[in-house]
Formats: structure tokens, C-alpha cells, sequence
């Protein structure tokens, strides 16, 4: 009866209001009906029926620049974090382009997880920087993020040149396809990040890093000779790493305006000794130091009835070899440098403080310097010393 007193109350309507209540309802969504698309740039949180769009960004917590070493596999180079809006989606083509060398990789892999939650991994190579990722079902569920690694495996000795650098990026110019899964609809790089800068890595057959103190690291000082730098260099099971020398920036104070500090006080390599740890207490004697005040002159150039403060110090002609260590091991060689700060003033507060800001290394076998900018623990501090 129900039915029958709900066909006598639709004959109560006007005919043309009964039509509309049927023709609307034959209407399917869509984006361009559904009226509210808040504004993405705002930070507004989407909902059903905005913009569809493919968000591609680093994972914060991607890997930094390092060196490859090679013949290594499966080496983390990147991590992109990706997010569907509008509606969710499964990406099935893009691009990954390299902005540096193709020679140090030997091919790229991508690790995801699909509409099942399974992880799956696809292997392909670059040819003139760019591997496009075909046949791919890379599941984006609408607002929430997921993470596409990229790994690679390097370059036989042999294959490509020590210092060789590559950079794996986003790069939409080669094309994009995603098929939304609510819709049906066919997206392509129109609605995707244009582009996003991965992190610069190089290939060497030596792969130092450099452990000091943390800047800001202080103790108790006293005049005489201090301990003002404590660290090591470490190699690996790739190759051995040179040391030839470092460049340091000095932070001495002189309240007491007894020039301790100065040009003509401080500038004696006799003030300045390193050692290996090990060798303890015979100092390196290849050792070559020159000083310079900040404007850059060298000390020994300086003429003023009162120089300038010692500003910076290097220390050349070192021949150190850290051996790599063999197997999964880490070869590494410890050094100290003591400095003499005769005639810091404890009563003036007077502090001592080193940076060193640049290292020599070598790739031995490769025959090359390293790049600094690949080497972790650099620049590094010394202990800042309160006489």
C-alpha cells in the first residue's frame, strides 16, 4: 500500500516538476558539477570532486649526497613521495631522467606497493639520461602520500670515470599516465609535479668520511699546548683514500690585547703539531704550515707595527694513506692536533677554536681528488677552549 500512496502523492507535483525530479537524477557527478575546489596553494585539505592532480615531492628523510662505489648493488639514491588528489589513482607511466652521467649506473630500480598492497620492484636503464617506467601500477590512494624508492646498481670498475657524478630526478616532459580508479578517466602530465631536483651523487673507488667533534663542543683550556683537534678519517672495502692536507679557520681571542693571536706570535709551525694517534708523541713531520690573517695574506707577508690576527691555517705536504678495510670492515687512521696558545688570558675570559673547513683526499686508485661535497663529516670542529 505504501508504494501505491507514494504514486497518488507524485501526481500531486506539476508535470514539469516531476520531470526535472527525474532528470536530475540521471546526472553523474563530476568534477566540473560538483562545485567546491579548494585552493590547493592555500594548503586546503581536499575533498571529493577537486582538481585531480599528482603530487610528487623528496621524502624529507631521502638520502643525502654520497658516493657510489662500484659494482654495488642495490644502492638507495632517492626516495619520491607521491600523492594522488581529486580521486585515488594507479600511475602506469612516467620518466625518470638522470642530470648527471649515465656511465655510473648500470640500471635503476623502483620499489612500490600496488593496489594489493604487494611490494613490487621494476628494473630499467637510462639511455641519454632518461628511463621511462612503462607498465607500472603504482596504487595512489586519494590524500595520503606513499613513497617510491629508487635504487640503483653501479657501474663495474672499469665503466665509468672516478668523480663521474648522476642525479636521478622527476621529470614530467617525457609524459605521464594514471588511470583514476573512482572515474575511469585518463590523466596524463598535465595534472602531475613538473619536476623535482634529486640529490647529486658520484661514482669513486674510494668512499671516505671524516669523524670530529660536533660544532660548539666545549671544554676547559689553558695556556700552553691543547689538544684543539681530535678526529679520523675512515676508507672502506672500495678503495684507499689519500690524505694530503686540510684548511682551518681559527677563532682565538685575545682580550687581554697581549698579542698571543697574532701575526708574528702565533704564525710558528712549531705551535701547530699533528700526529697520527697511533704514533703518538712523534708529530707527522711532512707536515708544511703557512697562516694567514682574514683578508687572506699570508703572514709571512705582513708588515704593521701591529698585524692582524691569525685567521686561517693550512697544513700541506701530508702523504697519509688510509687503507681500506677488507670485507664489510672500515679501514681508518685517528689524529690530534695539539696547538700552543701560550699566552691566552684566563682572567680575560680569552676562548680557542678551530674549524676545519676543507681536507685533501684522494681516490688512490682512481688517481683523483674527491669532491668534498660527497664526503660525509665535513666541515668539522675542534673543541672551543674557555681559559
Amino acid at each position: 500500500m505504501t508504494g501505491q500512496k507514494g504514486s497518488e502523492e507524485m501526481l500531486k507535483y506539476p508535470l514539469f516538476l516531476s520531470l526535472f525530479v527525474i532528470l536530475a537524477g540521471c546526472v553523474a557527478p563530476t568534477v566540473e558539477n560538483v562545485g567546491f575546489i579548494p585552493d590547493v596553494s592555500a594548503g586546503e585539505k581536499m575533498v571529493p570532486g577537486a582538481e585531480p592532480q599528482i603530487l610528487v615531492s623528496r621524502v624529507p628523510s631521502g638520502p643525502g649526497g654520497d658516493i657510489v662505489l662500484p659494482d654495488a648493488t642495490d644502492v638507495r639514491v632517492e626516495s619520491f613521495r607521491i600523492e594522488a588528489v581529486g580521486e585515488s589513482m594507479v600511475l602506469t607511466e612516467f620518466p625518470l631522467v638522470n642530470a648527471g652521467d649515465d656511465a655510473p649506473i648500470m640500471n635503476v630500480v623502483i620499489s612500490y606497493r600496488d593496489s594489493d598492497g604487494a611490494m613490487r620492484t621494476s628494473t630499467w636503464y637510462f639511455s641519454d639520461g632518461e628511463a621511462l617506467f612503462e607498465g607500472q601500477s603504482v596504487f595512489l590512494p586519494e590524500g595520503v602520500p606513499v613513497a617510491m624508492s629508487v635504487r640503483v646498481n653501479s657501474a663495474l670498475s672499469g665503466d665509468a670515470d672516478p668523480g663521474d657524478a648522476f642525479r636521478i630526478d622527476w621529470d614530467d616532459s617525457a609524459g605521464v599516465s594514471a588511470i583514476g580508479l573512482e572515474t575511469g578517466r585518463a590523466y596524463d602530465e598535465s595534472i602531475t609535479t613538473d619536476f623535482v631536483a634529486g640529490v647529486e651523487m658520484a661514482w669513486y673507488y674510494a668512499k671516505p668520511s671524516v669523524n670530529g667533534d660536533v660544532c660548539g663542543t666545549a671544554d676547559a683550556g689553558f695556556p700552553g699546548a691543547n689538544e684543539m683537534l681530535f678526529f679520523d678519517i675512515d676508507a672502506n672495502s672500495g678503495g684507499d683514500v689519500g690524505f694530503g692536507g686540510m684548511f682551518l679557520r681559527l677563532s682565538f681571542t685575545d682580550k687581554g690585547r697581549s698579542n698571543w693571536n697574532r701575526c708574528g706570535t702565533l704564525d710558528d709551525p712549531e705551535k701547530f703539531l699533528l700526529y697520527r694517534a697511533a704514533s703518538m708523541p712523534a708529530p707527522i713531520e711532512e707536515a708544511e704550515w703557512s697562516f694567514y690573517a682574514a683578508d687572506g695574506t699570508n703572514c709571512d707577508d705582513v708588515v704593521s707595527p701591529r698585524p692582524p690576527p691569525v685567521a686561517f691555517a693550512s697544513v700541506t705536504g701530508l702523504t697519509e694513506v688510509i687503507s681500506a678495510g677488507g670485507g664489510d670492515s672500515i679501514g681508518y687512521t685517528e689524529y690530534r692536533l695539539m696547538v700552543d696558545t701560550t699566552g691566552a688570558s684566563g682572567p680575560n675570559n680569552d676562548t680557542s677554536g678551530i674549524r676545519a673547513e676543507e681536507l685533501d683526499l684522494t681516490d688512490i686508485e682512481g688517481g683523483v681528488p674527491i669532491d668534498l661535497s660527497y664526503v660525509r663529516g665535513v666541515p668539522f670542529c675542534g673543541v672551543t677552549l674557555h681559559y
